[in-house]
């Protein structure tokens, strides 16, 4: 089960295949990988792709198809740097639970404990009828319910300036959670699972309270550089950006083309300049072989654990 959970296959963007493999490990197979990512992107599925297999702490395969800049023709490269999205939001719990280890974050308290704003959040019920009762929470939202989705906090707010606040990047952290601390629950704390990018923002938020540093910083000084990853950041450095790749979408009759209005993080090929969020629920950018470093570091934190 731990050789399992070590076996890393990064997400649709995200996959990887280099040098020698270990013994352990299929050689035979690991030489098909490049081939089935190369039809996904002949069938024009996907733009490229990477591809890491690891396993105890070593890379075994690391390979890329396809390509980066599809109207540029910048091939996609084992270190081409992409959006990893929602896999931010591991970081974010990780940045979380090393305060816990401190002793500065308690899971088990209030979110208004931490941030006053949420003093008196109240929640917006819909009954079977169709009517609608707003009434205080039977508990206040808890910093463990931000972690798990259950915080009763939507997705992002359903209209208003933070609406497309994953897209548009334009304001602070601080301005953004302020105003999720002003929409109405939409369940009961703790009662339902409900994916939310307002949640995981709170918890980024709650670790530039705690840790008196800005959210991305505690990031890159606690995390990216103890772990060496090199390659990932929120806001692209210039000397960075030539190796990013771009962002696509189906234009419904079978062609990729590339997202600008439609990409989370804003229009890919202008690089977040003038942004202001860092997106703890989703603004990473990083490559595979980092993203393995951190994975690696988490697999051993668990096999620790295991004794």
């Amino acid at each position: 089960m731990k050789n399992t959970r070590r076996a890393i296959l990064l997400s649709l963007l995200m996959f990887a295949l280099p040098a020698a493999a270990e013994p352990s490990l299929d050689a035979a197979t690991l030489k098909l990988i490049p081939g089935r990512m190369q039809e996904f992107v002949d069938r024009g599925d996907i733009s490229g792709v990477v591809t890491l297999v690891g396993r105890n702490g070593r890379i075994a395969a690391l390979d890329a198809a396809g390509f980066a800049d599809i109207e540029n023709k910048r091939e996609m490269r084992p270190d081409s740097i992409v959006q990893i999205m929602s896999q931010t939001k591991t970081v974010t719990g990780v940045a979380a639970m090393m305060l816990v280890d401190e002793g500065l974050l308690d899971l088990t308290r209030t979110v208004q404990d931490y941030l006053p704003e949420f003093h008196g959040i109240q929640v917006s019920e819909k009954a079977a009828d169709g009517s609608v009762k707003v009434h205080p929470p039977q508990h206040p939202p808890a910093v463990w319910e931000l972690m798990c989705h259950s915080s009763g906090l939507g997705f992002l707010p359903e209209r208003g300036e933070f609406a497309r606040i994953n897209y548009t990047l334009d304001h602070a952290l601080a301005e953004a959670v302020r105003a999720y601390a002003g929409e109405k629950l939409v369940a009961e704390p703790g009662t339902k699972y409900m994916y939310s990018n307002m949640g995981i923002a709170t918890l980024g938020r709650i670790v530039e309270v705690l840790s008196g540093q800005k959210y991305e910083e505690f990031v890159q000084r606690r995390i990216l550089t103890p772990l060496e990853m090199n390659d990932t950041f929120y806001f692209p450095p210039d000397g960075k950006k030539a190796r990013i790749a771009m962002i696509y979408t189906p234009d419904g009759v079978g062609k990729l083309v590339l997202a600008r209005e439609t990409a989370q993080g804003g229009d890919p090929g202008k690089y977040r300049a003038g942004a202001k969020y860092p997106g703890p629920e989703l603004g990473l950018f990083s490559t595979a072989s980092d993203l393995f470093n951190f994975y690696s570091m988490l697999a051993s934190c668990d096999q620790d654990d295991a004794g």
